[in-house]
């Protein structure tokens, strides 16, 4: 399938499950760069309204893997607009990276649909830091906190517009 015909197939499916609560649709990794090996697959971000309901991200990917003939499987992850400000996770993105590497992958993403979101606009402003526990590597060089358990804490900072 050529690339146009993808980014067709890819629109409908996905608007077709989120209407008006897709706010922008990007595509990133290697598919996009052309830098793909066998074994890459095609790598969707859905940037929804806060009130998309994140449960039919599992459906869509379903829908995109059987109604496009593709050889590569198509992964399609979803955030929450709000994400970018602080807000509570609620697509499958954000559980998986932290928000600083996210953005830097965004950065040099194609936009297939949608509002375009300027990225390098928005910039990481420590907050007061909240305190949580992580595990991690005895071999790791940042600096952290330790409880009088031995339970390493990390502080966690969110999102801010300067």
């Amino acid at each position: 399938m050529n690339d146009a015909r993808l980014l067709r197939s890819i629109k409908r499916i996905v608007l077709g499950y989120c209407g008006d609560e897709l706010i922008s649709l990007y595509g990133i990794g290697s598919y996009w760069s052309h830098e793909m090996i066998p074994s890459s697959d095609v790598d969707l971000v859905g940037v929804m309204k806060p009130s998309f309901d994140f449960r039919r991200e599992a459906q869509i990917n379903i829908a995109l893997n059987r109604k496009i003939r593709s050889a590569h499987k198509i992964d399609f992850g979803t955030m929450s607009y709000d994400e970018f400000f602080g807000g509570a996770t609620q697509g499958s993105l954000m559980r998986y990276v932290e928000l600083p590497i996210f953005l830097s992958f965004l950065k040099q993403a194609r936009r297939i649909y949608g509002k375009r979101i300027d990225f390098s606009k928005l910039r990481l402003n420590r907050s007061r830091p909240r305190w949580s526990c992580v595990t991690t590597s005895r071999c790791s060089t940042t600096a952290r906190q330790t409880s009088e358990r031995g339970i390493e804490l990390v502080p966690i900072f969110r999102l801010g517009i300067s």
